[in-house]
């Protein structure tokens, strides 16, 4: 979802700092970096323990899950350049769409009301269905099993290491969407990189000899 639908990163940073403006802090652009793509809990607790936050992590988590649905509420949410392209072609061929994220179920559903993709979706996986958040490979397993499909014939497209990684620990053919926070890696471990996901589209068809691309 974050990342791939939406540049989301800049509204969690917005709502990250109102957390933190409540304790006389403020993570910059380049802080921030190092936690785009980990877990709600991750962040936390490395906030408290290097801004040695009064509360314990899990209070500054609930006043975060609150605060990312407010702002998701407040701003317009515009989908990123060809996912409304890529989304209809998937649809007029009856391919299965799922979307496996460890964002919570409450930010999921503001994401998708305001991208108007409330019905896109055949299954969603959020955090609170998985005991473990990427790396680890849950997400993706569940997803496909909602959706019916084995691993080895889904496709998965990533904006994060950590969720580059989740993929291809399910043995999913994984694709990278470059953004501008992406991390380097992402090139070395990814089956491949795109620059925005309607790429994929000319390569989704036959070629002369009958083949069809492995990534489609």
């Amino acid at each position: 979802m974050d990342g791939v639908l939406l540049d989301s990163e800049p509204l969690h940073h917005a709502a990250l700092n109102r957390v933190l403006a409540a304790e006389g802090h403020h993570l910059s652009d380049h802080d921030y970096l190092a936690y785009i793509g980990t877990t709600t809990a991750y962040t936390w607790a490395e906030l408290t323990r290097k801004l040695r936050l009064r509360e314990p992590p899990t209070t500054y988590a609930r006043r975060y899950d609150a605060a990312i649905v407010q702002v998701l509420r407040e701003r317009p949410l515009t989908p990123l350049p060809g996912v409304g392209a890529l989304i209809s072609y998937l649809e007029e061929r009856q391919i299965p769409i799922g979307l496996a994220t460890q964002s919570h179920a409450a930010w999921v559903r503001a994401t998708l009301a305001g991208l108007e993709m409330t019905e896109t979706f055949d299954a969603v996986v959020t955090a609170e269905m998985v005991a473990r958040g990427k790396p680890d490979p849950e997400l993706y397993l569940r997803a496909c099993a909602l959706l019916g499909v084995e691993p080895r014939r889904a496709l998965a497209l990533e904006d994060s290491l950590p969720g580059v990684r989740a993929a291809r620990a399910a043995e999913m053919t994984v694709l990278a969407v470059r953004t501008p926070y992406m991390d380097a890696a992402l090139e070395l471990e990814a089956d491949g990189v795109l620059a925005r996901v309607d790429e994929l589209l000319p390569c989704c068809t036959s070629d002369r000899a009958g083949a069809t691309n492995r990534a489609c």
